[in-house]
């Protein structure tokens, strides 16, 4: 961190690149053989970190920055990439996002990807085109636990 340093000003531009990192519908020219997936998920990390300096001075940040990655997540139109940025950037925002935002919203995501269960998939290592072992948020909040 360094003290030099003045974000605050520029939150505005940086918002942008931070979420279009998480949600950005292709971010590599070969997806298929490029870890895309663990770029999202270090955007979602730089997310965190933005949110818990920066929310107390912008009220409305977190709120803005949770409906953005919702209306990411429930949009049929939006690929599997999109969603799974989303999911895991509203996971970073803590329990309290997961549990209003993420586990009500479940269902319908479920019903818009006409999926029976939703069960988050065996521990497993994946190859650099496939997603980490599932979304492991669902597992952990699953069941009210």
């Amino acid at each position: 961190a360094n003290p030099q340093l003045h974000v605050e000003p520029r939150l505005h531009q940086l918002m942008p690149a931070v979420l279009t990192l998480m949600v950005g519908k292709r971010l590599c020219k070969k997806a298929e053989v490029e870890d895309h997936w663990s770029l999202r998920e270090r955007a979602a990390g730089l997310l965190r970190t933005v949110i818990h300096r920066y929310s107390a001075a912008y009220s409305t940040l977190q709120a803005r920055v949770t409906n953005t990655l919702l209306h990411a997540w429930l949009d049929p139109a939006k690929p599997l990439t999109t969603h799974y940025g989303a999911v895991v950037g509203l996971s970073t925002l803590g329990d309290r996002a997961v549990r209003s935002v993420l586990l009500p919203n479940l269902p319908s995501y479920a019903a818009m990807c006409q999926v029976d269960e939703v069960t988050p998939p065996a521990s497993a290592p994946a190859a650099p085109g496939t997603p980490p072992a599932g979304v492991r948020v669902m597992g952990q909040f699953r069941d009210g636990s």
